[in-house]
């Protein structure tokens, strides 16, 4: 596909609001007609100083907004909500639950899955269990989608760890995606997005109108 040049990057002006400046950046392709701040998409995100943030709440809240959201995730809401930290080492593993509950306010966490949860059953949105693969995120973007991608930024920079990160994917060339990418403050090609595990990119999110 020919890459859209016209979406608009904003940087991690903290290097620690990844979620809300993806969620920034396409907002403002969707709606250039309006300016978002920072201070917005915390709102929108639910941001707590020196949290991370999880896409419970911005998802729903941009369904509300007459988005349509679809999520690729294989992680289990209603089980992570019965449970959180049992269910965090079942999926991820003892590292990557450390990370995520030191890094979360977990019971705002938990009230969000479960808002996610009644969204659900309401038909407000649609998840499908199932990982997706690199033909799924080139075939989306070809119908006009844009693409939060929840990655291990450490994978994609060749470091050894883990460390939870959202960019926001916007066009392919050949087996490469192209995304803005919020650590190194560029716009970078991923040939490894084809090849990462899934647990270091389980959840996909597709804002589109």
């Amino acid at each position: 596909m020919t890459p859209r040049t016209e979406i608009p990057f904003f940087g991690n002006h903290n290097n620690a609001s990844c979620g809300q400046c993806v969620y920034r950046m396409a907002l403002s392709y969707f709606y250039p007609e309006q300016d978002f701040l920072n201070a917005d998409m915390d709102a929108l995100c639910g941001a707590v100083k020196g949290k991370g943030t999880w896409p419970y709440l911005p998802i729903t809240k941009l369904s509300d907004m007459g988005l349509k959201i679809v999520t690729y995730d294989m992680f289990d809401t209603e089980q992570f909500v019965k449970s959180p930290v049992t269910y965090l080492h079942e999926f991820y593993g003892a590292e990557m639950a450390k990370y995520a509950i030191e890094n979360s306010d977990m019971d705002l966490v938990v009230a969000q899955a479960q808002t996610y949860i009644e969204y659900l059953k309401l038909n407000k949105l649609n998840t499908i269990k199932s990982y997706h693969t690199a033909d799924i995120l080139r075939g989306l973007l070809d119908d006009g989608y844009l693409i939060n991608l929840w990655v291990d930024s450490h994978t994609l920079n060749n470091k050894d760890g883990i460390f939870g990160h959202f960019i926001l994917v916007y066009g392919y060339d050949g087996e490469n995606f192209i995304a803005h990418e919020l650590i190194n403050i560029l716009t970078a090609s991923f040939p490894k997005i084809n090849s990462m595990p899934p647990a270091a990119h389980r959840e996909l999110a597709k804002l589109t109108h």
